[in-house]
């Protein structure tokens, strides 16, 4: 768990109140690009898959974990020698070096057509611009923490937080080609579930309050089902879960 995933829909925006905040996770705009990572990675346009997200010419493979590469490099960038040495690394380089020329364009072709600034090039690295996507499960799920954050009646709260609980898939990237098993994915790997962790003990202890001891029991036992095998320890306990930031662009 990377602790660089999410879109630009990850910006903070003025909540009138915790709750009516959560319809402006997702993108007015009907064919932007919904991004989901905690779990199988799915890419959609308007709601519908995008099956070949490299183009005709290129590898749907290599161009999804590109995407994922991309997209969990944030603000930091992505070299090009970083994205060869993993997905090519038995190709002679210039051989390397043409399909990644190639899998790019196809990548950029697929997710703004004629839009050069889907991905931007400066400094010697790659970063996805500022709108290619319009929405992410990683961004609401941030969204929604921070209208918990805010939100001093515990129901409501519950309400928040069971949405945060439903975001969970699975194990962050869980089935991205090439990224999805590389060194690079563990920081962030790592971070999602230690905030879902929290998530489900923060849960439990409201369950309790409001007198729910068995829904209480029920989300602290899901704790031990996270399905990387990460700390189960209560947030604020030593190795327990850290709440770092997961937008983009934060530091």
């Amino acid at each position: 768990m990377d602790a660089s995933m999410a879109p630009r829909a990850m910006r903070v925006m003025p909540r009138p109140s915790a709750l009516s905040a959560l319809t402006a996770v997702s993108s007015s705009d009907p064919l932007a690009i919904r991004l989901e990572v905690i779990g199988s990675i799915r890419v959609r346009r308007g709601g519908r898959p995008i099956e070949a997200i490299g183009g005709p010419k290129a590898g749907a493979h290599q161009a999804l974990g590109l995407f994922a590469f991309l997209f969990d490099r944030d603000v930091r960038g992505m070299e090009k020698d970083e994205a060869i040495e993993l997905m090519w690394p038995e190709s002679p380089l210039p051989v390397a070096d043409t399909a990644f020329h190639r899998t790019m364009l196809g990548l950029r072709r697929t997710l703004g057509g004629a839009d050069e600034d889907v991905i931007e090039y400066r400094a010697g690295r790659y970063f996805l611009g500022e709108t290619t996507i319009g929405s992410s499960d990683l961004a609401e799920l941030e969204d929604l923490l921070d209208a918990s954050g805010t939100e001093n009646e515990p129901q409501a709260r519950i309400t928040l937080l069971e949405r945060c609980r439903s975001l969970n898939r699975g194990v962050y990237l869980d089935d991205c080609p090439f990224y999805g098993t590389s060194v690079f994915v563990e920081v962030r790997r790592s971070l999602v579930n230690s905030v879902m962790t929290a998530v489900l003990y923060e849960l439990g202890d409201l369950y309790e309050a409001t007198g729910h001891p068995a829904l209480a029991a029920m989300r602290r036992g899901e704790v031990g089902l996270l399905s990387d095998g990460a700390s189960s320890n209560r947030p604020g306990e030593v190795g327990g879960p850290d709440w770092g930031p997961l937008r983009r662009g934060r530091p």
